[in-house]
C-alpha cells in the first residue's frame, strides 16, 4: 500500500499494530494496578482514625473487609501455627507467624498474621496464651509469596500459605482474608509490616514504559515506511 511518499508493507503494519496494542493493554493493566495501590494508600491513611469493623462467625465477603481495620474476638489454635520462611526484617532472616483464630465460640476461623520472628527463635506455639482474646488489625487478601521450588509443602514450616489450600488441608472453615495483626505484638514478634503501597510508583513507571513502547512502534513504523517509500520511488 502506498500513500504519497509512504509505503506500508503488510507485515510491517501488522507488527506495528501488534506492538502498539500490546503496549496499550499492558500499560492499562499497570495503570489499573497503580490505581488499586493508590486506593489502598488512601484507605490506610485513614486507618488510625476510622472505627474497626467487628468480624463475627458468619461467613463474610472479602470485599466488605479488605483493607479495613477489623476487630475479632476469639481463641488461637496454637497447634496449627505456621512459620513462613525466608522473610527478611531489616536484613535479618526470619519467619512470618500465622495462626488460625477461632472466632467467638463458633466454628469459623480466620488466619492471623501475628508478626515476624528471627530465625533461631523458640517456636511461638507455647507463647500463644489460651483463652479468648481481642485481635485488631488490617484485613489483607494474601501474604506476600516467596519463591517455592517444587510442590507446596504441608509442614508447619513452609514458604507460603494460601487460603484455599490451607482450608482444604486443615478442614477449617476460613474467612476469605488474613488479618495482619497490629498494635499488640507478643514477646519475640515484630509487627513492623512492609508498606502495602510500596509498588505504587513502580506500577506507574511500568505503565509509562508500555505506553512509550506503543508510541515508539508507530513512530518507527512511519519512519521506516517513509524511507521504504522513497527508495521505491527512486527505483
Amino acid at each position: 500500500m502506498r500513500i504519497g511518499p509512504l509505503a506500508f508493507p503488510w507485515w510491517a503494519a501488522l507488527t506495528a499494530g501488534a506492538l502498539c496494542a500490546l503496549g496499550v493493554v499492558l500499560g492499562n493493566w499497570q495503570s489499573d494496578r497503580a490505581e488499586e495501590k493508590r486506593a489502598i494508600t488512601d484507605r490506610l491513611a485513614d486507618f488510625a482514625r476510622v472505627p474497626a469493623i467487628r468480624l463475627g462467625d458468619a461467613p463474610g465477603a472479602a470485599e466488605d473487609y479488605l483493607w479495613h481495620k477489623v476487630e475479632v474476638h476469639g481463641e488461637f489454635d496454637a497447634q496449627r501455627t505456621l512459620l513462613l520462611g525466608n522473610r527478611l526484617y531489616r536484613g535479618k532472616p526470619g519467619y512470618y507467624v500465622v495462626t488460625p483464630l477461632r472466632i467467638d465460640t463458633g466454628r469459623r476461623y480466620v488466619l492471623v498474621l501475628r508478626g515476624w520472628m528471627a530465625s533461631g527463635s523458640a517456636p511461638p506455639v507455647q507463647a500463644v496464651p489460651p483463652g479468648m482474646r481481642v485481635i485488631r488489625g488490617l484485613a489483607v487478601p494474601r501474604v506476600a509469596r516467596m519463591y517455592e521450588p517444587g510442590a507446596p509443602g504441608h509442614e508447619r514450616v513452609r514458604q507460603n500459605v494460601d487460603l484455599a489450600g490451607f482450608e482444604i488441608e486443615s478442614a477449617l472453615p476460613l474467612q476469605p482474608f488474613f488479618i495482619e495483626q497490629r498494635g499488640e505484638a507478643e514477646a519475640g514478634l515484630v509487627q513492623d509490616w512492609p508498606p502495602h503501597d510500596a509498588l505504587l510508583d513502580k506500577h506507574r513507571m511500568y505503565a509509562g514504559q508500555w505506553y512509550s513502547l506503543a508510541a515508539l512502534s508507530i513512530v518507527i513504523f512511519l519512519v521506516l515506511s517513509f524511507r521504504h517509500g522513497r527508495r521505491s520511488a527512486d527505483a
